[in-house]
């Protein structure tokens, strides 16, 4: 792995924690008359991130809505933040892998 390896790890996990709140505001906006979820797209944000702008989100179309406009989904909300959960643990373990070779490779000791 080299040094470009960890921006895109560290972008990564900014997209994904970014992600993750989201995924928690719809979820708090459940009861929300007219509440319309958002989220954003994973490549945007990223080269977003690469870019150290600001990362993008965006209004979601449903698939369906509640009798009071709402378009959220518990269900749905609640597997995309596991998913979300998932790519962010492993992005988080293979950072610190990478940091760790670093760490090895200047000073000939391991952690």
């Amino acid at each position: 792995m080299e040094i470009r390896d960890v921006t895109y790890l560290e972008a990564a996990m900014t997209v994904l924690g970014q992600r993750q709140k989201l995924l928690a505001h719809n979820l708090a906006n459940v009861d929300t008359p007219g509440y319309r979820r958002v989220d954003v797209n994973f490549q945007e944000a990223f080269q977003a991130a690469l870019a150290q702008k600001e990362i993008p989100f965006h209004q979601e179309r449903a698939t369906f809505y509640k009798a009071d406009g709402n378009g959220v989904d518990v269900d749905s909300e609640m597997a995309l933040l596991a998913e979300t959960a998932l790519h962010y643990q492993s992005a988080a373990q293979m950072l610190s892998l990478t940091l760790g070779r670093f760490q090895t490779a200047i000073t000939g000791r391991s952690r």
